[in-house]
């Protein structure tokens, strides 16, 4: 079956809610044995599972905003959600050194791996049954819809279940040996995942809050596009701004003062249409329009084509 933009967009967001819950839901079910157990393994992957959350529920809200197919693209409530995830992810990585110092602290006196129970481990193995079916929903979700962002996710849903694996391997290892050098290696395995989720979302949100994710080549790309094609109008600002691994486009065009309204309609879905062929990675086009000041002083008028 064959599917709009606007159409896939929607039925992605869609698909993002449920891979957002359950993720929320792996990081309650660790939350949850965490209060009865204590494993500096199982900590850390929980630790895992809280950034993923966050990473989750920020491209749902994402992809919800570029499916509103005919708004305008929220940048500033964007620009707070991601200033919000930062520092929510920042308190975490300090409450989680302060844990981690802790454990060395008492590793050193009592000599004692903090993993001594190996039935810790259902609660991983069911973390990598969520993952494991998340990855499955998703690879489903990109082969019915072709987007991007969704081969993205289902990737990193494996990934997440490799780490869910690695985690599990840990606790019954460490349980049943009580060897402090392997709880220490299965943690900074896990330690890994958590680099590569933290150093990802930190590059991406600093591009976000810095303005730094235009993409000149696209821009450009898109600028003479438009000059080939459009008649009437005169190009004031294009932008293609990467969100993650979609782009956003920002079309600033002045039209003549008395183009009729529905003329200015029929420019608009132009612009998208031609911005939108120059990359399958588009997915939301804003265009303003403004009256043509050399017009309005000059007193010459023109029509677009």
């Amino acid at each position: 079956m064959s599917f709009g933009l606007s159409e896939r967009l929607i039925k992605a967001r869609r698909a993002f809610i449920t891979s957002a819950l359950l993720s929320l839901a792996g990081a309650v079910v660790e939350g949850l044995a965490l209060t009865v157990f204590s494993s500096i393994i199982l900590l850390t992957d929980f630790f895992h599972w809280t950034l993923d959350t966050i990473v989750e529920f920020m491209m749902l809200f994402s992809i919800y905003y570029a499916s509103r197919v005919g708004k305008k693209f929220p940048w500033s409530i964007l620009i707070v959600e991601f200033s919000t995830s930062l520092l929510v992810m920042i308190i975490l990585l300090a409450f989680y050194g302060w844990v981690a110092l802790d454990y060395v602290n008492n590793l050193t006196v009592t000599y004692e791996v903090s993993t001594t129970d190996p039935w810790i481990s259902l609660v991983t193995i069911s973390g990598g049954f969520i993952t494991f079916t998340a990855f499955l929903l998703q690879r489903r979700n990109y082969n019915r819809y072709g987007l991007e962002i969704l081969r993205i996710d289902y990737t990193h849903a494996l990934m997440d279940t490799l780490s869910s694996l690695f985690a599990t391997i840990g606790i019954v290892a460490t349980a049943s040996t009580r060897s402090h050098s392997l709880e220490i290696l299965f943690t900074i395995i896990l330690l890994v995942f958590i680099i590569h989720s933290v150093l990802e979302l930190f590059k991406d949100s600093f591009k976000v809050l810095t303005g730094s994710n235009v993409d000149p080549e696209l821009t450009s790309k898109i600028m003479l596009a438009l000059e080939k094609e459009l008649f009437g109008v005169r190009l004031k600002k294009v932008e293609a701004r990467k969100i993650g691994s979609f782009y956003i486009v920002n079309v600033d065009v002045f039209l003549d003062p008395e183009m009729p309204i529905y003329k200015a309609h029929a420019v608009k879905r132009k612009i998208v249409r031609l911005a939108r062929r120059e990359s399958a990675l588009i997915y939301h086009v804003d265009v303003r329009m403004f009256p043509d000041p050399l017009l309005r002083k000059s007193g010459v008028r023109r029509s677009a084509k």
